[in-house]
């Protein structure tokens, strides 16, 4: 056979093709001759085989002179033109395309590799590695190939490399079929499964680049390994833009205050997973964003942290549109309960029980029962505590101020005051903390005694004397 790509002989057989030309003698089998025929033949971009198969499992791939073909499973087989012995040389010379210093070579020519991802080429150098694939053909430095290694090689999430490795002042990066690789220097590299190389530059770009809200940058990109999730992170003038395996998101200097308090990405709330939303609503306007944690909310009432397990609760009372309206109180939590106020009441859970949340919980309901003589007729005085302490118990949570003459508690069993004679009593049983619970009724006096009813009991006095605990 006389051809322009070179001459040769083949052969068909039941089960493929024998080719032999100056490339040397190889076999292919019928699933590589579909896809050989189908580019070309000998005839096409591919030219002539120039290695037999090579399988791993159920993947399998042929070089060619011009590129490969390669098989996986019982999906057919594609071929790839460019990927070949000479474009990992053609990176290798050009400094363009190989930033990375890669030295000697240590494999004397590149090693054909099949895998589910794709078949392709793999050359090893001193100083890093080339691979090339349908994705492209890209130098890797020793320290992305540490990582990449420990993340599975291209047999890993991560697949081929998909981009030329680009360094700033301070990091790295290279973009991988599955996600990216990147390292602050002086530093190991990080694997960032399903986080692309540009996404902190794309969601930039999105949001009008310098000139829009974010303003210009005001640090170099941050390649961050935590517990929560790898991924980037870049300062801007007017915020932050995170990217995690969730996406790129903006978080607002407004908001990131809250967001450092709780640990950044590193605390409960983790990475972002939305942008920032206004919200309209008669209840007021504000600012939220969600994260794997929970969320953070910024209206008038301030800006509060959430987690999810509150989420949930909050959703389900129809978030700041509902009767519960906006956070007004960062979590307070007692060992396993926690409790957050809100402006029109609180949302409890205590160890692994569903939050629930209880409206009309609040300071307001509170300053109402120190205004109503009848449903408060203990006589209060003035304030000890100028506000209100938001309390977390295994009883449910709540609201707690103290007075001259007494205390006002705000639960879900009601918002209800309690004389000094009552709250002594209250506090040697353990408060609502122990088997009485909150307050459950208002303190109701005869001429000759008084009593007042709690979840776990009641507590009762006549005139003069102290008040005695009666439980249920």
């Amino acid at each position: 056979m006389t051809d322009p790509n070179g001459n040769g002989v083949t052969q068909s057989f039941q089960g493929g093709w024998i080719h032999s030309s100056a490339k040397g003698t190889f076999t292919s089998s019928t699933r590589v001759m579909t896809a050989y025929s189908k580019a070309g033949w000998v005839r096409g971009s591919l030219g002539w085989p120039v290695s037999a198969e090579a399988c791993a499992g159920a993947s399998c791939t042929q070089a060619f002179a011009g590129g490969i073909i390669s098989f996986s499973g019982t999906a057919e087989a594609t071929s790839a033109v460019g990927v070949s012995a000479a474009a990992i040389a053609k990176v290798r010379a050009d400094p363009a395309s190989s930033p990375v210093p890669l030295g000697a070579a240590v494999d004397a020519t590149a090693s054909l590799v099949a895998d589910a991802h794709g078949g392709g080429l793999a050359q090893k150098f001193t100083g890093g590695w080339i691979h090339s694939s349908a994705a492209g053909t890209f130098a890797s430095s020793n320290t992305i190939m540490t990582a990449y290694s420990k993340a599975g090689w291209l047999r890993g999430k991560l697949g081929w490399p998909a981009g030329v490795e680009t360094c700033s002042a301070t990091s790295c990066i290279q973009a991988f079929q599955g996600g990216s690789i990147g390292y602050q220097k002086g530093k190991a590299a990080v694997a960032l499964v399903g986080v692309k190389a540009d996404a902190i530059d794309a969601a930039f770009a999105e949001q009008g680049g310098s000139s829009g809200t974010l303003g210009a940058a005001v640090a170099q990109l941050t390649v961050v390994s935590d517990p929560n999730g790898n991924g980037l992170a870049r300062q801007y003038a007017n915020g932050w833009i995170h990217a995690s395996a969730a996406g790129a998101f903006v978080t607002s200097n407004s908001l990131m205050s809250a967001y450092s308090k709780a640990g950044w990405l590193r605390g409960s709330l983790g990475w972002p997973t939305s942008d920032e939303s206004k919200v309209t609503d008669p209840n007021g306007n504000g600012v939220t964003q969600s994260f794997q944690g929970g969320w953070i909310h910024s209206s008038a009432k301030g800006t509060f942290t959430s987690s999810t397990r509150v989420m949930t609760a909050y959703s389900k009372a129809g978030w700041v549109r509902g009767s519960l309206g906006w956070p007004v109180s960062a979590e307070a939590c007692a060992g396993a309960s926690c409790t957050q106020a809100f402006a029109g009441g609180i949302i409890s859970f205590s160890g692994t029980a569903e939050a629930t949340s209880a409206v009309g919980v609040s300071a307001a309901a509170i300053a109402k029962v120190r205004a109503d003589p009848a449903s408060s007729p203990v006589p209060l005085g003035a304030a000890v505590d100028a506000t209100a302490s938001l309390v977390a118990d295994a009883h449910g949570g709540g609201l707690a101020q103290k007075f001259t003459g007494g205390w006002i508690h705000s639960s879900a069993a009601g918002t209800f005051a309690s004389s000094n004679t009552i709250m002594t009593a209250y506090s040697k049983a353990g408060w609502l903390r122990g088997k009485l619970g909150w307050p459950a009724g208002v303190e109701t006096c005869s001429a000759t005694s008084c009593i007042q009813a709690f979840q776990g009991g009641s507590i009762g006095y006549q005139k003069g004397k102290a008040a005695t605990v009666v439980y249920r």
